[in-house]
């Protein structure tokens, strides 16, 4: 399986949490923490499908410094979603793991 990390950081303005993964250039909000996250999960997730369709999911991953870590059990037919996602928590900071199909 292919993996990446990706950040995620979490702030208030004016009484809404937004959300943003810097290295893709995706954000979102909410109305709490946990719905930012999800909401931003959710907009990762949508925005590295869309690289996938249009081919440049290598491309960018290489322009922005993003590692993909492959592991032996690699399965084509695994597309990412929430559930592959692994979210680590140290105060409004984050990394974000997404399991990635080759």
């Amino acid at each position: 399986m292919r993996s990446i990390e990706l950040s995620m950081e979490v702030e208030e303005e004016d009484g809404v949490f937004v959300s943003t993964c810097p290295e893709l250039g995706t954000a979102s909000c909410g109305d709490t923490v946990q719905e930012a996250t999800d909401n931003l999960i959710e907009a990762v997730l949508l925005h590295l499908s869309g690289l996938k369709e249009v081919g440049t999911e290598e491309r960018v991953f290489r322009e922005r410094g993003i590692k993909v870590k492959h592991s032996p059990d690699d399965d084509p037919a695994v597309a990412p979603s929430q559930a592959d996602c692994n979210v680590n928590v140290i105060a409004q900071k984050a990394r974000l793991s997404l399991a990635l199909s080759p």
